[in-house]
């Protein structure tokens, strides 16, 4: 009942849990929990046990409390997100979520949302809202452009213009950032000076 977590790259919650992805370690010692690039964590909900509900991993003979998501690709988990209750998970060319099953052994599946579409990196997605909405929206940059998530579950492509063209430069250094007041996201591109865009969602 009491494995550690490991010292995950991306961590979020669904207010009940902790959502822990992916991990620094290649490698576990006994009675650790074992790394992967593609493995989702999650804690049992706080006030469950209260011994250290927030600091452990349920992994036993009927309760395993992390997943395994085949990334039909291969790849590793690049960002992790929770809107309206449901947490995104985030490969470099898809995007998976974290469905609630209402079973304590097995709290959550994963489906597949995109299959082509995915975040190049936690830096380069953001929480925002919808158009003229206070619903939710996970914005994030794909190889393929910008795109949004509602809480709904709609995925939307906004455009490909965002993206340079030249990735080999580009790609590591792109980030977003949500400005609440006028409702803009800011896509920011760092390749030897620093250049700037904004899109208003509205």
């Amino acid at each position: 009942l009491y494995v550690p977590p490991p010292s995950a790259k991306y961590l979020a919650t669904d207010g009940t849990r902790l959502i822990m992805a992916g991990a620094w370690e290649s490698s576990a010692s006994s009675g650790e929990t074992t790394p992967a690039t593609s493995r989702v964590w999650f804690t049992r909900p706080l006030g469950a046990t209260d011994q250290g509900d927030d600091e452990s991993i349920t992994s036993t003979a009927d309760s395993r409390y992390w997943i395994d998501i085949d990334d039909p690709r291969g790849s590793g988990i690049t960002a992790l997100h929770q809107i309206g209750g449901v947490v995104y998970v985030f490969f470099k060319e898809s995007v998976w979520r974290l469905l609630a099953t209402g079973q304590s052994d097995t709290p959550y599946r994963s489906e597949q949302v995109s299959t082509s579409a995915g975040a190049i990196s936690q830096s380069a997605t953001v929480v925002g809202q919808m158009p003229g909405s206070t619903e939710d929206a996970i914005y994030f940059v794909s190889v393929s452009g910008l795109y949004r998530i509602g809480s709904l579950g709609a995925l939307e492509w906004l455009g490909r213009d965002v993206v340079p063209r030249n990735y080999s430069t580009y790609m590591t250094g792109i980030g977003l950032g949500y400005d609440s007041l006028r409702r803009d996201i800011w896509i920011f591109v760092t390749t030897g000076s620093a250049a700037r865009f904004v899109i208003n969602v509205d």
